[in-house]
């Protein structure tokens, strides 16, 4: 559903400039939140695995503390994933009918300056390219946020809880054989 002339039909105007610059700055905060979220994400887990590791007992094993082990360790394996860094080109591979997102780094360094230059240069000629570009910009910003942040911070909470969950289940299972229920 792609029509290149929609952009010709669009005059200048300080609004749309406003929406378009809000509308990047608003992607961009949810993406430090993601950032943020992981980070929590992470030092949490990482915190639970040390301090679990360091009170198991082996010859006696705690199956509530081997769960809470095994389920931070994943719920830290999916935090990690997603701040982990990509510089792949761009997301025009995995966005159907996708161009080539000449705002984005992932994009321009796998080119050199001359064509770099050429189509930004060629983008900056009219305003309908200019707004097509950061059009552009703004959706592969938020599919990426999408399908890579924020699928995997979801998974790392998810499994978090189910990993508390399933502790506490094994948790009160233990102490009901130990009181003898």
């Amino acid at each position: 559903m792609s029509d290149r002339n929609l952009f010709s039909k669009i005059e200048r105007n300080g609004s749309i400039d406003y929406m378009l610059r809000t509308t990047q700055q608003h992607h961009v905060q949810l993406s430090l939140m993601a950032d943020q979220k992981a980070h929590i994400m992470v030092a949490a887990n990482t915190v639970l695995i040390t301090l679990a590791i360091g009170t198991f007992d082996f010859e006696k094993p705690v199956w509530a503390l081997l769960s809470l082990i095994i389920f931070s360790f994943f719920a830290l394996l999916f935090a990690i994933l997603a701040v982990y860094p990509s510089t792949r080109k761009g997301l025009t591979n995995t966005i159907k009918n996708s161009r080539p997102n000449w705002l984005f780094f992932g994009t321009f360094t796998n080119y050199d300056y001359d064509d770099f230059s050429y189509n930004m240069a060629k983008i900056m000629q009219k305003d309908e390219s200019v707004y097509e570009a950061m059009v552009n910009d703004i959706y592969q910003l938020g599919i990426a946020l999408k399908e890579t942040k924020y699928k995997y911070i979801r998974s790392s909470y998810r499994i978090f809880f189910l990993g508390l969950l399933f502790t506490l289940l094994a948790y009160l299972g233990q102490v009901s054989d130990a009181v003898g229920f």
